[in-house]
């Protein structure tokens, strides 16, 4: 049964599964994207360490993208240097906000935006009314979540999307960091590329015997091989992309906390978001 919490940015579900949920294995968190930066990004406000999570695992990887209207005045990162384009977002601390701030600090591009839409649904009415040229987003809010945008014209251009390898939806699609004008603003972007990639994993808070983890893992990795579950992920499009065993996502926590700290000091400098 799924419990939906919102509120700042996914921390107040992360923050209660962490510390105040039942340890007993019957409360797991899939957590947004940003907990392996978490702490990084957010200092205090995130009240817990991603790397003592016990980890289940991890389904598949949906990076975000930057994408605009084909008909807009700017189709590329080229262009978005040079011409200002206007983005939709949520919230301060949305990845809406995030990814293209970052990319505005770090490549040049000129975007401009706008928050406090309720919801990406009105992100994209907004895009459809005109009001923007474009939004960020996971690879779900895209071509599953508005299909007539690409079907039976393709409507949006990627510009860039933010992961460590393109991700296969969006092959010919750049990553930020191919822009990146020197080694320390790679890394930074790439600290930032590290928030996508837990996508849909799945965690038990800390203190759940180990025995019901196990019980738990190995549960996890039996439906990621049983066949009707693969069956129906293949019929509702939701393909296994790169899934992840706990032992992987802790090797991938503990690699991501351990970013030197000059270049966490720069990532947090652009971020901006503790204030």
């Amino acid at each position: 049964m799924a419990d939906f919490m919102s509120g700042a940015g996914g921390l107040k579900a992360h923050n209660y599964v962490y510390n105040a949920a039942p340890k007993d294995g019957t409360v797991l968190l899939m957590p947004v994207p940003g907990i392996a930066t978490a702490t990084i990004l957010f200092g205090d406000k995130a009240r817990l360490d991603p790397a003592k999570f016990n980890w289940i695992g991890h389904i598949t990887r949906l990076q975000s993208a930057i994408g605009v209207w084909k008909n807009g005045p700017a189709t590329t990162i080229e262009q978005a240097r040079k011409v200002e384009l206007v983005l939709g977002s949520t919230g301060k601390s949305s990845e809406f906000t995030l990814v293209p701030q970052l990319m505005n600090s770090l490549i040049g591009t000129k975007f401009k935006i706008i928050t406090g839409y309720k919801g990406i649904g009105a992100v994209s009415l907004a895009m459809e009314t005109g009001e923007l040229h474009g939004r960020g987003g996971g690879m779900t809010a895209w071509h599953m979540l508005k299909p007539d945008w690409f079907q039976p014209e393709n409507r949006i251009a990627f510009l860039a999307q933010l992961g460590l390898s393109r991700h296969p939806w969006i092959p010919d699609v750049p990553l930020v960091q191919e822009f990146a004008g020197n080694e320390e603003d790679r890394k930074v972007i790439e600290l930032a590329a590290r928030g996508t990639i837990l996508s849909r994993a799945v965690a038990a808070p800390p203190g759940v015997p180990d025995v019901r983890v196990a019980e738990l893992r190995a549960a996890f990795t039996a439906t990621m091989k049983d066949p009707e579950y693969l069956e129906q992920m293949k019929k509702r499009k939701l393909l296994m992309i790169e899934p992840m065993s706990w032992q992987e996502i802790d090797a991938f926590i503990a690699e991501t906390l351990a970013t030197p700290e000059p270049i966490k000091k720069r990532f947090l400098e652009l971020m901006d978001v503790r204030g």
